[in-house]
């Protein structure tokens, strides 16, 4: 269901605007057993399997941080002000 009254999660957002990227033509592309740069988060196996390639993707480009200690945090709901920042940092990019 898509939720619109729900909280957004850090993999959902960076996904989203990912594939955002994607259709305008920005950014490299990644596709989905190319996810090395994930490689860096020591909690990268709890980024969901349909969001790796998305997350990776926005790492890749750096639209999207960690959130310290190695940590991507994943299902970690995304706070306003990453979301602006992750926001500001494809607009940048288009």
């Amino acid at each position: 269901s898509f939720g619109p009254q729900d909280s957004i999660n850090r993999e959902q957002i960076a996904a989203i605007i990912s594939r955002a990227m994607q259709l305008q033509g920005k950014g490299t592309g990644t596709d989905e057993n190319n996810t090395a740069s994930l490689g860096q988060f020591a909690d990268q196996h709890n980024i969901s399997s349909w969001a790796r390639s998305g997350v990776a993707f926005a790492v890749e480009n750096q639209i999207v941080m960690g959130r310290g200690n190695a940590q991507f945090a994943p299902l970690a709901t995304a706070t306003r002000a990453e979301a602006a920042a992750m926001i500001l940092r494809m607009y940048k990019q288009l």
